[in-house]
């Protein structure tokens, strides 16, 4: 498949695109140059507004991107809001295949200041809850055959910045089932 935009709708994004007409014609040109399926990524909080409308009647299928930890979720709670949301842009979309393209849980986070994960993540990080999340997650994705992709393979440590007393622990830096070295996490482990 082949994605013609990542997070691009979504209000938060930086990177938003206001004019979805262009995004389409760039869809359309896409589709007319390749035989592979189109679609776009972008966050739940896109896919369940009425302009997302527009934009999935182009695609073959939505990339759909949730993040329990981000939407104030405990472990104990994250798989029931995962599958929930899912589900609801599932019934908001009826007529498109829905891929889980980006989920998982982080292992480090910035818990002073006044950063967004300081103020807004509640729930407890580390490599002993990313593996319970992807030990449920992948339970719940093999039960209802739901097509998925992991966020991310490795840590990413050039993201998120590096402001703030420990800028090396912010969550963006740490999504990965492994390591920037590449080590297995206790998940891959």
């Amino acid at each position: 498949a082949v994605n013609v935009g990542n997070e691009i709708f979504v209000y938060w994004s930086w990177h938003r695109i206001d004019d979805m007409n262009e995004v389409i014609r760039k869809i359309r040109h896409v589709r007319s140059n390749i035989q592979q399926p189109v679609t776009v990524s972008d966050d739940y909080n896109f896919w369940n507004k009425p302009e997302s409308k527009k934009i999935a009647a182009e695609l073959d299928f939505i990339c759909l991107h949730g993040y329990a930890v981000w939407n104030q979720q405990l472990l104990s709670n994250a798989m029931e809001w995962t599958e929930s949301t899912y589900r609801s842009i599932q019934a908001y979309h009826p007529d498109h295949t829905i891929a889980f393209c980006e989920t998982g849980w982080p292992t480090s986070k910035v818990s002073t200041g006044n950063s967004d994960e300081a103020r807004l993540v509640k729930a407890r990080v580390g490599e002993d809850e990313q593996k319970i999340f992807f030990e449920l997650y992948n339970r719940w994705v093999e039960e209802n055959q739901v097509i998925s992709f992991y966020f991310t393979s490795f840590d990413e440590k050039w993201k998120g910045g590096f402001d703030g007393v420990t800028p090396m622990k912010k969550m963006e830096k740490h999504w990965g089932l492994y390591f920037s070295d590449r080590t297995p996490k206790k998940a891959m482990r």
